[in-house]
C-alpha cells in the first residue's frame, strides 16, 4: 500500500504511515492511470508473423471429398484447365484451395514436360529405326 501524502510504501495492515504519520484507514486509494499507448498506423506491406492470419483470406480447411471433387473438376479437358488457372492465380479467397490448385498446376506442368520428352525420344527412336529400314 502507498501513502497518499508522502508516497511511502507501507504494509497493508498499517493504520498510519511510518514516515509522515498520515491516517491510512479512510484514505482514498490513489487513482493511477496508465500512460497512453502510442497508436502506430499499420504499414501496407507488413509481413505476417507465424501464427497470424491475413484477413483477406479464408483459412477453412478442405475436406477429403472436396479435394476429390476439385481433382475431377480440374481433369475436365478445357474447362478444368481454365478453372485451374483461375483458382491458382487468385480466383478464390480460400487459401487452401488456392494452394491446392497451384500444386495441381505444377503437377500438370511436370507431366507436360515429361510427355514432350517421351514424345521426342519416341520420334527419334522411330525415326532412326524407320530410316535404317529404308
Amino acid at each position: 500500500m502507498i501513502c497518499n501524502k508522502c508516497n511511502n510504501t507501507v504494509t497493508s495492515e498499517s493504520k498510519f504511515c511510518d514516515k509522515c504519520g498520515a491516517d491510512l484507514r479512510n484514505a482514498p486509494l490513489p487513482v493511477t492511470t496508465p500512460p497512453p499507448t502510442p497508436i502506430t498506423p499499420p504499414t501496407p506491406h507488413t509481413p505476417l508473423i507465424a501464427g497470424e492470419h491475413d484477413p483477406r483470406f479464408d483459412y477453412t480447411p478442405l475436406g477429403m471429398w472436396t479435394y476429390f471433387g476439385y481433382n475431377l473438376l480440374f481433369a475436365i479437358p478445357l474447362v478444368g484447365f481454365i478453372l485451374l488457372l483461375v483458382f491458382s492465380f487468385g480466383g478464390t479467397r480460400n487459401i487452401n484451395l488456392r494452394n491446392y490448385a497451384r500444386s495441381f498446376f505444377c503437377w500438370m506442368i511436370i507431366l507436360a514436360v515429361i510427355f514432350v520428352i517421351v514424345l521426342f525420344f519416341i520420334t527419334v527412336v522411330l525415326g532412326t529405326t524407320l530410316g535404317s529400314l529404308l
